[in-house]
């Protein structure tokens, strides 16, 4: 009982109260630290303002970059990095994004210095050696060539470069096999230089106090500064929107996966509160939503259906993903039409309104129950530009919300002239899809490896 009321507590610092974060500022490089003596542990997040539209002609080789720094520098071998960062119980890595890239440390606080130290050699002396690049470029041919063993991650690849077609969001971020051959060493080299002498940096930090004592490892370890300055900051206007099928054919699959939604221009009147809402109430994977409702409980026609809205700084996507056995796709996609024409026309009680608002309000702490989810909230919130306010006012905004203010946000995220349907199937599901919608396009999975 001790432990849940402890833990209750934490979520309620994190989730409530106005986040106590100290903006400070080492010899022209920013730092957010938030204070905790909770636990003697430590997450790091470095914050990098651009990501891989930084690759243009050359895609994929920002994720490359990042995912391999660890691979050997001229001083360490790969073994012997992991070997010394794992002593510690580190754990570290990056995430790259089209708007923006993080990289991660965390681990005991007592550790925080050696190993934050090799983490900044890795910036400053990573090589990228031949021999261990080809090992990962193998590697990494094989899973995605294995991936036709994953439906799920097939069709959501798919369904980027589908939707967001006319944007460079298209292109996924580690490339495709077509660009693994141009990914050389010198590539690499050239891109990490990019990031640590020209990109804008931004450092969050939790853990106890007494955080002062790093504040010279990121400038004489890493060399970073306020010199870096670039922040990447353009939007891509989507113009052309054509409501359209796209059948993506696996060979033997035994079931269809389908993913409906559309591109969002920024602002795209963007609302956290109302669009998480919205979706919440359409199909937040539960068995009170709408699309469990009408596909698994009263038809049976799915085990799950799902719908999530999410933006970075400068777009957005909605998307409902549901499956079904092949023979069922027809019955699903009509099915699954009406259900959305059903919520834009406010065809929900004022009962399941309050339902769903009540379970969005109460579940929005436990997003914050890991710190380091809470720090990459600050991160994020900081890279759209949008103030912590966001944490404390959210619940209340949810409560104020009624049935029109859904209706109107469904109507313009799901307007029936600009999604996107993608499937995922056999070959066969082509005739059946054509007879009942008319034009369908169809497309081999391997083009979006």
């Amino acid at each position: 009982m001790k432990l849940i009321l402890i833990l209750l507590f934490s979520i309620n610092i994190y989730a409530f109260e106005q986040p106590n974060v100290q903006n400070l500022n080492w010899n022209g490089l920013d730092v957010a630290y938030l204070e905790d003596n909770q636990t003697p542990t430590y997450d790091i997040i470095m914050y990098f303002a651009d990501g891989a539209l930084s690759d243009k002609t050359q895609k994929g080789v920002s994720k490359w970059m990042f995912s391999n720094l660890d691979i050997g520098t001229n001083r360490y071998s790969r073994n012997e990095i992991n070997d010394s960062l794992e002593f510690y119980g580190a754990s570290w890595g990056p995430y790259v994004s089209h708007e923006y890239t993080t990289y991660h440390l965390s681990g005991l606080y007592k550790d925080i210095k050696p190993t934050l130290k090799k983490i900044c050699h890795l910036f400053n002396d990573a090589t990228f050696p031949n021999k261990e690049l080809v090992k990962q470029k193998r590697l990494t041919k094989n899973s995605l060539q294995n991936i036709v063993n994953s439906p799920a991650a097939i069709i959501q690849k798919a369904f980027r470069e589908i939707s967001l077609a006319q944007t460079p969001y298209r292109y996924p971020v580690n490339g495709k096999l077509k660009d693994f051959k141009r990914i050389t060493r010198q590539k690499l080299l050239r891109k990490l230089k990019y990031f640590n002498k020209e990109v804008y940096k931004k450092i969050y930090i939790r853990s106890p106090k007494g955080i002062k004592s790093i504040a010279s490892i990121f400038n004489e370890d890493c060399h970073w500064n306020g010199s870096s300055k670039y922040k990447r900051n353009k939007v891509f206007q989507k113009s052309k929107f054509k409501h359209k099928i796209t059948l993506v054919t696996v060979p033997k699959a035994n079931q269809a996966r389908v993913m409906i939604g559309r591109y969002l221009n920024f602002p795209a009147n963007r609302n956290g509160a109302l669009d998480n809402l919205s979706t919440q109430i359409l199909g937040d994977g539960g068995f009170s939503s709408m699309l469990m409702q009408k596909l698994r409980v009263e038809h049976g026609l799915t085990y799950g259906a799902s719908s999530s809205i999410g933006y970075q700084k400068n777009y957005g996507r909605v998307i409902i993903s549901t499956f079904t056995k092949n023979e069922n796709i027809i019955k699903l996609l009509n099915l699954l039409n009406k259900v959305i024409d059903d919520a834009k026309k406010g065809n929900f009680s004022k009962d399941y309104l309050e339902n769903s608002k009540n379970a969005l309000i109460g579940s929005f702490p436990f997003k914050f129950e890991n710190k380091n989810r809470y720090l990459q909230q600050l991160l994020f919130l900081d890279h759209q530009g949008e103030s912590y306010d966001y944490l404390t006012t959210y619940q209340d905004k949810v409560s104020k919300f009624n049935s029109s203010d859904v209706t109107n946000k469904l109507k313009f995220i799901l307007d029936s002239n600009k999604i996107e349907t993608v499937i995922l199937g056999p070959k066969s599901l082509y005739k059946v899809l054509k007879k009942e919608f008319g034009k369908v396009s169809v497309i081999d999975y391997k083009r979006f490896l």
